[in-house]
């Protein structure tokens, strides 16, 4: 027993000298086999070494879980990445459309302010026509006034009968009378088939006319009456939409009109008159023209105003304008007008 420590002793004594003097060698170990660990290693006459093949396969396989945990992180790192430049990219869209959200509030807040400006200036305007309005209204409560005080000095100076023929434009302006004298002509019913015209008309400026009364009747009753202003006027221009002062119309003053006229408009076909006495609002082909009185003298266009004798009388019923095509306008038998001089 002391023999074998002593030779053990030795042994290891002899291994580190040989060492430290560089007698052993590295490049004479052996290959393991197995799973043993060996140690081989150089001495004057013997070789010795050392392996161990347990400690190689935990090395690799270290090895193989660090290549794999490597690839793994710049794995991730690359999914970083991506989702970095996604959420720079979000970013960036965000930031779009907060721009584009705070344009259009400015463009809003232009806006609102332009139309509290447009309605401020609007409420100015209304003022002012307001105040237009109501010196206007005043003006004609005064001529409306007079009008009334005078209601028993009506004169009557032209009449005319539904199918009693003749052109009623030619005779309106002509120096011609008719019937003057005839106390049956001035009926205001259609007792007699014929017309009926005074001097007066001819004689307008003469007579001193402050008002102009258009009349329809049917049966002796009054349908539709027409106040105008003539102080001024002729025979021709007293009949127009701004000496117009009472009417049943609530519409008549602030409608669009395209014909207010004693001679009307012509023929879209022939080019000849024959629709007299026109207030018209608007053409737009036979079955959409709108008015409040027509006096067809003819056959004309439309087919509303066909009728087997002329001259007929038409007029809008109610207190606004109507359709004619729709067959709902009234018709007299007799048109008269009256002058009062007070």
């Amino acid at each position: 027993m002391a023999v074998s420590a002593i030779r053990c002793s030795l042994f290891l004594g002899i291994v580190f000298g040989a060492f430290v003097t560089g007698q052993i060698h590295p490049d004479t170990v052996t290959e393991p086999t197995g799973n043993q660990c060996t140690l081989s290693f150089t001495i004057p006459e013997e070789s010795f070494g050392a392996s161990c093949d347990k400690y190689d396969d935990q090395i690799a396989l270290l090895s193989s879980q660090l290549k794999s945990a490597t690839e793994e992180y710049q794995t991730q790192l690359n999914l970083e990445s991506d989702k970095r430049r996604d959420l720079e990219t979000l970013l960036q869209t965000e930031m779009s459309k907060r721009q584009a959200l705070e344009n259009k509030t400015l463009i809003l807040e232009q806006r609102l302010q332009q139309e509290v400006l447009n309605r401020l200036t609007l409420e100015n305007q209304q003022l002012t026509d307001s105040n237009t309005v109501r010196s206007e209204l005043t003006q004609l409560q005064t001529q409306l006034s007079n009008f009334i005080s005078s209601q028993s000095k009506w004169t009557l100076m032209f009449k005319a009968v539904k199918g009693a023929g003749g052109d009623l434009y030619n005779l309106w302006t002509s120096n011609q009378v008719l019937n003057e004298g005839n106390a049956l002509a001035q009926s205001l019913e259609p007792t007699l088939l014929e017309h009926y015209k005074t001097s007066v008309v001819n004689d307008w400026a003469k007579h001193n006319i402050k008002y102009v009364k258009l009349a329809l009747y049917q049966g002796g009753i009054e349908r539709l009456t027409l106040i105008f202003n003539a102080v001024g006027s002729d025979k021709m221009n007293w009949f127009a939409k701004d000496r117009l002062i009472s009417s049943p119309y609530v519409d008549i003053y602030t409608s669009s009109i395209n014909f207010f006229s004693i001679r009307g408009t012509p023929s879209s076909v022939s080019g000849q008159y024959g629709r007299y006495f026109y207030i018209s609002q608007s053409h737009n082909g036979c079955p959409k023209d709108y008015g409040w009185l027509a006096v067809p003298n003819n056959a004309f266009v439309c087919a509303y105003e066909k009728y087997p004798a002329y001259p007929v009388f038409l007029y809008a019923p109610g207190h606004t304008a109507i359709n004619w095509a729709k067959g709902k306008h009234g018709e007299a038998d007799v048109l008269a007008i009256f002058m009062a001089t007070e």
